[in-house]
């Protein structure tokens, strides 16, 4: 029966079979099984534990808003920035940094902080056009980053802060 499918193959992709044609066939149909296992086998496995091997998990940093919303006016965010910084953890200062804007702006009057909102609560309350774009692109990072428990490197982090520090320039606050 496998031989009069290679036969029919040969026929359909060659236009006869002869003995060539159907070992061409035969080697296609072996080539594609290999091609779709090795696939699913490199889907499987990303999709398991063992990919870990591959990328390491990202650090674990402790940080919770409500350690730090009682003032958030006394709350030296360039110093906790450069702190995290200094033990390289990228994600934290990502964080610090939004905490950061969210304060800015707070203070100019464009949101009200609290600490049960989202960030998309804060998105709907921003009614500045003009600041709402960045603001989202600088949520969607924050998130990405803090959230997403991605590991980030100081070359990544470098271009993400020079948004969140363009962010703060054009809040004038």
């Amino acid at each position: 029966m496998f031989e009069r499918f290679l036969e029919w193959l040969a026929e359909k992709l060659f236009g006869n079979a002869g003995f060539d044609n159907i070992v061409t066939a035969r080697q296609i149909i072996v080539w594609t099984i290999i091609i779709a296992a090795m696939g699913l086998l490199i889907w499987l496995l990303s999709r398991s534990d063992m990919v870990s091997l591959i990328k390491p998990k990202p650090k674990a940093t402790a940080f919770n808003f409500i350690d730090v919303i009682e003032d958030l006016d006394k709350i030296n965010f360039e110093e906790k920035i450069k702190l995290a910084l200094a033990d390289s953890d990228y994600r934290l200062a990502t964080r610090w940094h939004y905490l950061k804007i969210l304060f800015l702006m707070d203070k100019g009057k464009l949101i009200e902080f609290a600490s049960y909102k989202t960030n998309i609560d804060y998105r709907y309350e921003l009614k500045s056009k003009k600041h709402q774009h960045a603001f989202i692109r600088l949520s969607y990072i924050y998130e990405y980053v803090w959230y997403g428990k991605f590991v980030i490197g100081i070359t990544d982090y470098k271009l993400k802060e020079v948004e969140f520090a363009d962010f703060e320039k054009e809040l004038n606050v």
